[in-house]
């Protein structure tokens, strides 16, 4: 594939255990913490920023002992920031090409009811900049995104993102399985470092799953065309009983769920992300540990 798009940093053979501290991480050049606490500034720290305005307003999980990754038995510390931050980082003007914080992330390898692993072509409109910062129409797994702060989770931060990005991106289906398998370092193009990542088993058939992402695509494109907002989107998605975020791929299709068939995918000359590369191998050496 030429260059390396990504890494295994970490298999897992056991849960991961995360320590969830409600605490305000202090980064390096992090605005003064009156603008966080006791309520989020979110306005002000826009500003502050000089990024464009937008409703994306949440606190997002940190890793606040990145040292730890691969620890044999390691105890994972997360603080939380704000979205505002993280729009700030992503757009490199504030705090450079420095990293200031971890952000936490997961994506999921996903496999059907049909023995299918999932893929999908990142959706998004297709630039240089998209496809080298959101690998915008190429190769992607599907479900994944960023880790939403919580005083309390319900399993994990890992497994709760990934049960939530899966009915987000693919449907309401029946999750028979989640957990997470490992942690990869993805390179250019897409989105780039550390994330973990888990193996989601779905008693949805490939075909299932398709459908409901052509549907979620139909209607999204409809009602974006004819001007309407993101919440108007949203709701009419719901109560369709649609994916919101189906958009982020487009289409979907699936490979054999055995190892043959993901290495010879991996083998051949497709538009890759890091993303796309880095968890495939992760699930490549999970299997064949899991059959040692």
């Amino acid at each position: 594939m030429g260059e390396k798009l990504a890494e295994i940093v970490k298999v897992f053979s056991e849960n991961p255990m995360f320590t969830v501290e409600d605490k305000l991480f202090n980064f390096q050049k992090r605005p003064d913490s009156s603008l966080y606490l006791p309520n989020v500034d979110y306005d002000r720290l826009t500003e502050i920023y000089g990024l464009p305005k937008n409703d994306f307003r949440e606190k997002i999980a940190v890793l606040i002992n990145p040292e730890e990754l691969t620890a044999e038995k390691p105890n994972y510390r997360i603080n939380w920031i704000t979205s505002v931050d993280v729009r700030a980082a992503n757009a490199r003007k504030y705090f450079g090409d420095t990293e200031p914080f971890f952000q936490l992330a997961a994506g999921g390898i996903t496999t059907t009811g049909d023995k299918q692993v999932l893929l999908g072509v990142r959706g998004g409109e297709i630039t240089p900049e998209r496809i080298q910062q959101y690998a915008s129409g190429l190769w992607g797994l599907a479900p994944g995104g960023s880790v939403t702060f919580k005083p309390k989770y319900d399993t994990d931060p890992i497994i709760d993102t990934l049960r939530n990005e899966f009915r987000e991106e693919l449907g309401n289906f029946e999750i028979t399985h989640c957990k997470p398998i490992g942690i990869c370092n993805a390179y250019r193009p897409g989105p780039t470092g550390i994330k973990f990542f888990g193996e989601i088993r779905t008693d949805a058939t490939l075909r299932q799953i398709q459908e409901t992402n052509i549907n979620g695509n139909k209607l999204w494109k409809n009602l974006k065309s004819k001007g309407a907002k993101k919440e108007e989107i949203e709701e009419e998605m719901k109560r369709m009983n649609l994916p919101i975020d189906a958009w982020e791929h487009n289409p979907i299709v699936g490979i054999p769920n055995d190892s043959d068939s993901i290495r010879a995918f991996l083998a051949q000359p497709q538009i890759f992300a890091g993303i796309c590369v880095g968890p495939l191998e992760l699930y490549l050496e999970y299997l064949r540990l899991q059959r040692q």
